[in-house]
């Protein structure tokens, strides 16, 4: 008799078609008030995040055992219920490309009362952490190193190509520069543009835009550093050096509401009607002679006539 590959206790896994397993509430008529309904079961069939999963079991298969009761002879989720439904759309997914492959979802049995399955389907999906986007960025590098494709991670980490690309062009940013990331100071898409620094200069340009006074660095911050460092390297006078980045619409939008709702603002009437002009929230034919003024910057130029 052959040795045990792990010494441990042995547990069992029943390997089961998925259409075989019922989801509260998706294959029943049931609603919250069933102790095994979750309010996930409305995910739409067609969320990316369900079909990159499926896409990702067509490859590797359900990596993870699903929990189930029996009710007879029927076997409910208990949790892993997205992992059902992705093996049943992995299957389809063959089906449609005239396949033979079928998706199997490995089971293991639970006992127990209405109250107690209900708590662990509850402790399961509540204690469950997704990865960081450090953590991923990292483990993106990983497997490059390994020599997976970026396909190969594309759906691994159930995302598209330039996802991937950013992962990696972020993964070597300096330990100062990461943990903004990881605390939220430093937007992902923001750090993406500083990487292509050296880690002195990320971590330089990291302070100067965390010294505007902004809770969070974003990308527009950063590409308007980056853009001023790129017309310095190139011996161009910046045309905005010490200006701040514009802010975005909806920023000018909630100041003019406040602005406007706040009888003390000291701001001028006028700057806010500007505002709302450029933005397009207010018509320029209403405001006396604005209309006029952009007729005539936008009306062509008259050539010189010779002398």
């Amino acid at each position: 008799m052959g040795t045990q590959l792990i010494e441990g206790k042995r547990l069992t896994y029943f390997s089961v078609e998925p259409e075989q397993i019922v989801v509260i509430g998706l294959d029943t008529e049931d609603g919250n008030e069933h102790p095994l309904y979750d309010e996930r079961v409305n995910e739409p069939e067609d969320s990316p995040e369900l079909q990159s999963l499926a896409r990702d079991m067509m490859v590797r298969g359900v990596l993870e055992p699903v929990t189930v009761r029996k009710n007879g002879s029927v076997m409910e989720v208990v949790y892993g219920r997205r992992r059902v439904r992705a093996a049943r759309i992995a299957n389809a997914l063959f089906k449609k490309a005239g396949k033979r492959d079928r998706v199997f979802v490995p089971v293991a049995a639970r006992k127990g009362s209405d109250i107690e399955m209900g708590l662990a389907m509850l402790s399961e999906n509540e204690h469950r952490r997704g990865d960081t986007y450090m953590v991923k960025a990292a483990k993106a590098q990983h497997l490059t190193n390994l020599g997976a494709s970026i396909n190969e991670i594309m759906v691994a980490l159930g995302c598209g190509e330039q996802s991937v690309r950013d992962y990696l062009k972020v993964a070597d940013l300096s330990p100062k520069a990461r943990r903004a990331v990881d605390d939220k100071r430093l937007s992902p898409s923001a750090a993406v543009k500083i990487a292509v620094l050296p880690r002195e200069e990320q971590d330089a340009k990291l302070e100067e835009m965390l010294a505007s006074g902004a809770a969070a660095v974003t990308a527009d911050q950063a590409a308007h550093v980056m853009r001023r460092e790129r017309e310095k390297k190139n011996g161009k006078a910046s045309s905005d050096e010490g200006a701040v980045a514009v802010p975005r619409k909806r920023t000018l939008r909630g100041a003019i509401t406040l602005a406007q709702g706040d009888p003390k603002c000291q701001v001028d009437p006028g700057v806010i009607l500007g505002l709302r002009i450029a933005l397009g929230d207010l018509d320029p034919a209403r405001v006396k002679g604005v209309k006029a003024l952009f007729d005539a910057a936008s009306a062509p130029k008259k050539p010189k006539e010779d002398a």
